[in-house]
């Protein structure tokens, strides 16, 4: 079964709360993954947002942070487009990096361990990727899980 939750704006322990239950319901499978989304802002405000994307597979977890703004989401989205939406963004991904650190502590405080932050690399102008590895005292029986998160617009 697959859960969905989309643009709660929440906090990273009420993210891990989610996570926890839906966990607790066996509705993670490895095959279909549940996605859980959250805002780091209200929806209304008509400020550019970002969120987090999280695909669960079991303990494995794919994370993924996009910029959402009030009037465009897009795929074919370039800088050319808005460089001020693009100033935007890059401001708040250096505004926030506890953010997602406090994220990781939760993670780890929910059972994760082994959990290791590499430095992001740039492997584009359009991409900023952090690969985080990480194992859980449950699932011994998998070499290896990963966290992604990833930075693009």
């Amino acid at each position: 079964m697959e859960a969905e939750i989309k643009y709660l704006n929440v906090t990273e322990k009420h993210f891990l709360n989610h996570l926890n239950f839906l966990q607790s319901m066996n509705q993670i499978e490895t095959n279909k993954p549940a996605s859980l989304y959250f805002t780091t802002e209200s929806e209304d405000d008509g400020k550019f947002h970002s969120y987090i994307i999280l695909a669960v597979y079991n303990n494995l977890i794919q994370a993924s942070t996009c910029l959402k703004t009030p009037f465009l989401v897009s795929s074919t989205y370039t800088r050319d487009i808005d460089k001020e939406a693009w100033l935007a963004y890059h401001k708040w991904i250096s505004e926030n990096t506890s953010f997602f650190q406090n994220l990781l502590n939760g993670l780890e405080d929910a059972g994760f361990n082994e959990l290791k932050v590499l430095e992001p690399a740039y492997h584009s102008m359009m991409n900023i990727i952090y690969d985080l590895k990480l194992k859980t005292k449950q699932q011994k029986d998998l070499q290896k899980d990963q966290i992604q998160l990833i930075y693009r617009y």
